[in-house]
């Protein structure tokens, strides 16, 4: 299943972070990279357009050889509140065989684990170090305890098109908001 080698494969929850439901890790994790004096920068990342633009811009125009991103994929999926960040990935997977709603969950995490280990190639292509993490929930939520967990100097996002109904014009913006108001991390909003 894993297709790139890795320092560390976690699937566990801190209990820093409560509101994360049954992740996946793979790499280094923020306070080693800091440790080792490289830069840390946050892309926030899923199959989108607009996500996929805000990664091509970091390629392009931000990187830097002492670099180490975090790509970050949060699925808007939550695990059954049932499931516990103590249950190891064994359990899991047997009570997902069993449950259609934790099969589709691992099916989901699965599908992006793949997509965002090509997306880490393509950095690691670059020379500059990859790690890939994968939660599930509400992104406004999520995203920026992830960018703190990891001590992200940077976080980079796509902004979707605004022409869009009044609905989502008065909701545009949520998430970058939220990684502004809740970190210590610069934002880098890419247009589309």
């Amino acid at each position: 299943m894993l297709d790139i080698p890795t320092e560390e494969t976690v699937s566990t929850t801190p209990a820093a972070l409560p509101e994360r439901h049954h992740e996946v890790f793979q790499g280094k994790k923020g306070q080693e990279v800091k440790e080792e004096g490289r830069r840390r920068v946050v892309v926030a990342w899923n199959k989108t357009p607009d996500a996929q633009r805000a990664l091509d811009y970091y390629l392009d125009r931000v990187i830097r050889n002492d670099d180490h991103v975090f790509i970050l994929t949060i699925l808007p999926y939550n695990a059954p509140p049932s499931t516990t960040s103590e249950w190891s990935d064994a359990v899991f997977e047997a009570v997902g065989a069993e449950d259609p709603d934790l099969r589709e969950l691992l099916s989901l995490r699965a599908a992006a684990l793949k997509l965002a280990n090509e997306q880490a190639r393509r950095v690691k292509e670059k020379g500059v170090q990859a790690t890939v993490h994968i939660a599930h929930g509400d992104v406004a939520a999520i995203l920026p305890q992830l960018v703190e967990y990891h001590h992200a100097e940077m976080c980079i996002l796509g902004r979707r098109k605004l022409n869009l109904s009044l609905w989502h014009k008065w909701t545009a913006g949520r998430v970058s908001t939220a990684v502004m108001a809740r970190t210590n991390s610069s934002a880098l909003i890419v247009k589309s």
